[in-house]
């Protein structure tokens, strides 16, 4: 992406060039303004020039909407994260995805929510947003005596896609025997 030859010595993008480069109309581009997600600087003639931090916001954003994450919700997440990370060029560090209907950030040693600041404890590896555990399936009530913390875990693994309200029993039950996990 070259910076727009109308923007300020700084570099920076016009909106036009903006909504060009993400697909997007102008009125899109400026629906994100009004609401705060992009602060754009104003150039010579008063016109919007967009930084790389816009950019990078507007990216997740469009990711975003594209898993079908409302335009609320995505507002309302991406100023948390602002929030969250104050610095500026610390955004395009980020992996702001969607995973089912949760937004999460990852920076690369922890992953959380910056709709709640929830931060998310990984036991296995996930693909495509999924619990993946190698074990073969056990079935077993949560609660029971029975079981080890890692066969807690790796039921709520089988669960988590159908039942997520318990799998999350299990999890807990799983980090009860085993806080350290």
């Amino acid at each position: 992406m070259k910076p727009s030859s109308g923007s300020d010595p700084g570099g920076g993008y016009g909106a036009l060039e903006v909504s060009r480069m993400f697909g997007l109309s102008m009125a899109q581009v400026r629906a994100w303004v009004r609401s705060g997600l992009l602060e754009p600087e104003r150039g010579p003639r008063g016109e919007m020039v967009f930084s790389s931090h816009d950019l990078t916001l507007l990216e997740a954003a469009r990711g975003l909407a594209g898993a079908r994450i409302g335009p609320r919700r995505i507002e309302r997440a991406l100023s948390r994260l602002r929030e969250q990370v104050p610095e500026r060029d610390a955004l395009a560090n980020l992996a702001i995805s969607a995973e089912g209907t949760r937004i999460v950030v990852t920076d690369g040693s922890a992953r959380w929510q910056p709709e709640s600041g929830q931060i998310l404890m990984e036991f296995a590896e996930r693909r495509g947003g999924a619990c993946v555990s190698p074990a073969p399936a056990r079935t077993f009530p949560v609660g029971t005596g029975s079981g080890n913390a890692d066969d807690f875990y790796e039921r709520g693994c089988e669960i988590e896609a159908t039942d997520p309200a318990a799998a999350e029993g299990f999890y807990r039950k799983a980090l009860s025997l085993d806080p350290t996990r």
